[in-house]
């Protein structure tokens, strides 16, 4: 929820130019027109979560953070299906499990609440999310250790917009006996024979945690990934497991994260106290925000 709080505040700022489909913002705009701000992503038989805030001024530091109860949400999916029991949790958050998420269903989503204009969106979950002749192995290369990961899209997958992230997972065993549990983020870079296919941020030689592949492969792609595969003399590693999560979302989904990947890097569009106009992707009509479906695929391997 850090993420949200610094978005519902800041309006989803970024360095503009970056995507075609970014909406530009006037900060004027947010001293007379209030609009609601939501949060939310779905995938398969998972509830459904929304969050929701007002939007605020940024020019006004002291502003504080407006959570919206007593809204009025309904979801309806081109299948016939109805959500519209959502149960109020506090601090903006309502679920429901009625009627979970499905792939390859288009969802329209209302919200109406007394004072702000009432918003819609519409987005859906891709079907397919099929990788063949998945490997990984590990590597020397300039005397450190890597994980190469290579793979390729099913050739019926339509969609071609995905996040990849690699989480390492070890299991320590103390002087005591006692297991210890980590789990960390691997930095990533494209093979060489990939690197066309990717965007790819980078601070300094801090590698990406995050790659987003923006368009269909023919042919085998590679990634390679560097943190905390070494095993000598690491007496006291009881288990390690490289894990490869292949984020498969909607246009919404990966053009959300990509910007705010983007802004991460290259953080807000301020000089001195002056507040310039700024991009930001939304998908919600009269309002601000994301609402957007994903597959989420996970291979794993000992090393």
């Amino acid at each position: 929820m850090k993420i949200l709080h610094l978005l519902s505040l800041t309006f989803f700022i970024v360095v503009s130019g970056f995507l075609s489909c970014e909406t530009f913002l006037d900060p004027k705009e947010f001293e007379t027109s209030p609009k609601i701000v939501v949060h939310s992503f779905f995938t398969p038989g998972q509830p459904w979560e929304i969050e929701l805030s007002a939007s605020r001024n940024v020019l006004n530091d002291t502003a504080m953070l407006i959570w919206l109860d007593r809204a009025v949400i309904s979801i309806s999916g081109d299948d016939g299906s109805l959500v519209d029991e959502f149960q109020y949790e506090g601090f903006g958050k309502y679920s429901c499990n009625q009627n979970l998420p499905k792939a390859g269903v288009i969802y329209t989503l209302t919200i109406q609440h007394e004072g702000y204009p009432s918003i819609e969106a519409v987005d859906g979950i891709p079907v397919s999310d099929d990788l063949k002749d998945f490997n990984l192995q590990q590597i020397e290369l300039n005397g450190k250790t890597w994980m190469q990961m290579s793979t390729k899209l099913s050739p019926e997958d339509l969609f071609c917009q995905i996040i990849i992230n690699n989480q390492i997972s070890k299991t320590y065993m103390n002087g005591s006996g006692e297991l210890l549990y980590f789990d960390e983020l691997a930095f990533m870079k494209p093979a060489s024979n990939s690197a066309n296919w990717f965007f790819q941020f980078e601070t300094g030689n801090q590698l990406s945690q995050k790659l987003f592949l923006n368009q269909r492969p023919n042919e085998t792609f590679s990634i390679l990934s560097e943190g905390g595969f070494r095993k000598i003399n690491d007496t006291h590693l009881v288990e390690a497991r490289s894990l490869w999560n292949f984020y498969f979302g909607s246009e919404a989904y990966y053009k959300y994260h990509l910007i705010n990947e983007r802004a991460d890097v290259f953080p807000g569009n301020n000089v001195g106290n002056v507040f310039l106009n700024s991009d930001h992707y939304s998908n919600i009509n009269q309002g601000y925000g994301i609402f957007a479906g994903y597959n989420v695929t996970i291979y794993e391997n000992a090393f």
